[in-house]
């Protein structure tokens, strides 16, 4: 193991000596000061990309602290702009149960009077919606979402004709999941010497309160840090609704309670 500072990568690279005299040795090289060994490396001819003994592989030790690497590219984005394919369709995304689990489908009106509409679920086989009524006289209606990496979602319209009929709506039955401005702020915070994305939901009913939302890159969404810190993942996304850049929450309700809205704490 690695006392002292950190050593150098650039000077100190793969060293193999096979005799267990020369690996006692080198171990009391490393124990009592890893210049040393750097010496000893620059008078040798074994400098390749690592420092090996044998099948061992010397590492520093997890406390010697490194200063984080600046990005050579963007770490951090914008709020996103996009646009879905057409701007003429209303829509919703609202929860229901199913099987005594909270889920969500995707509605599309008929008109901007919001009478009747057609419902869609996500195609468990692909990322695109399906019509539920269509899809039951075995007919494909689809709508089809791309997932861009800033973590939105934009919608393409170009839906075949409908076999089935449209669905008359009661707006009381339903509860929608997507969330307008100002209900809603896009942050971007410095971590770690990096601006990383950030997004503030406010309390439906107190805005002074709020549920935070960290960025997650690798399932490209944004995700509840104090429901996260529970081990349960609550979900948001960015689309374009009317025109208008929303929030679209996932079914999974928060188990946290939101937090005190204090930009500088966030």
């Amino acid at each position: 193991m690695f006392h002292g500072s950190s050593y150098d990568s650039s000077s100190v690279s793969e060293i193999s000596f096979g005799t267990p005299t020369t690996r006692r040795v080198l171990n009391i090289l490393f124990d009592s000061d890893v210049s040393l060994l750097n010496n000893v490396a620059r008078d040798s001819d074994f400098i390749k990309n690592k420092v090996s003994i044998g099948s061992r592989i010397l590492r520093p030790r997890k406390n010697v602290k490194h200063l984080p690497r600046r990005s050579g590219g963007a770490s951090c984005f914008d709020e996103p702009s996009f646009q879905n394919s057409t701007n003429g369709v209303d829509f919703d995304v609202i929860e229901y149960m199913h099987d005594r689990k909270v889920n969500k489908k995707f509605i599309v009106f008929t008109s901007n009077e919001r009478k009747q509409y057609y419902e869609f679920t996500i195609n468990s086989k692909s990322t695109n919606y399906h019509c539920v009524q269509c899809f039951a006289q075995n007919k494909r209606t689809t709508i089809k979402r791309t997932i861009h990496d800033n973590g939105s979602h934009t919608f393409e319209f170009n839906t075949d004709e409908h076999v089935c009929n449209p669905i008359d709506y009661l707006p009381e039955n339903q509860s929608s999941l997507i969330v307008k401005s100002p209900n809603f702020k896009f942050i971007k915070l410095e971590v770690r010497r990096k601006m990383r994305p950030y997004l503030v939901v406010f309390d439906a009913v107190n805005k002074d309160m709020c549920y935070r939302f960290r960025f997650d890159s690798s399932q490209k969404l944004y995700v509840c840090l104090e429901c996260k810190n529970q081990g349960y993942t609550v979900s948001a996304r960015f689309i374009q609704h009317n025109g208008e850049t929303s929030i679209e929450l996932g079914r999974i309700q928060h188990i946290c309670e939101p937090q005190k809205y204090i930009p500088q704490k966030l």
